[in-house]
């Protein structure tokens, strides 16, 4: 429900010397809609890598949300009347979260892109203190 604020509680599961973990959980209504659990590594050395680097990418305020994006094509006059009707339903939801997206779609399709999106997300709104 967008229109109702989502409590997130945190719990520190474990703090450990190398590792810690965190498990959030959001409440909605007073029911758990979403759990997560995360887990943190300290910063060191290590032949190995598990995950890509961050690629090279605009900083989220050289973007435009979601919505701005939409605003855009719909100011468009030559907008199909399909895309219009749905990215006028898009527009009318709430969300709670702020999404960039780093390579909004070509809703023209005349330049074929890569099969990847790339965003910047973060919640609307104030979620809390950080430690």
């Amino acid at each position: 429900d967008p229109k109702i604020p989502v409590l997130y509680q945190v719990d520190r599961t474990r703090d450990g010397k190398s590792f810690c973990v965190r498990s959030v959980k959001a409440i909605q209504h007073g029911q758990p809609i979403f759990i997560c659990q995360a887990s943190f590594q300290k910063t060191q050395p290590s032949p190995i890598q598990h995950q890509f680097t961050m690629p090279t990418v605009p900083s989220p305020t050289e973007l435009l949300t979601n919505e701005q994006l939409i605003n855009k094509y719909l100011r468009d006059p030559n907008l199909a009347e399909k895309y219009r009707i749905g990215l006028n339903k898009m527009l009318a939801q709430e969300v709670p979260i702020e999404i960039k997206p780093v390579n909004p779609p070509n809703l023209y399709g005349k330049v074929p892109q890569e099969p990847k999106q790339l965003f910047w997300v973060r919640a609307r709104g104030y979620i809390g203190e950080c430690d």
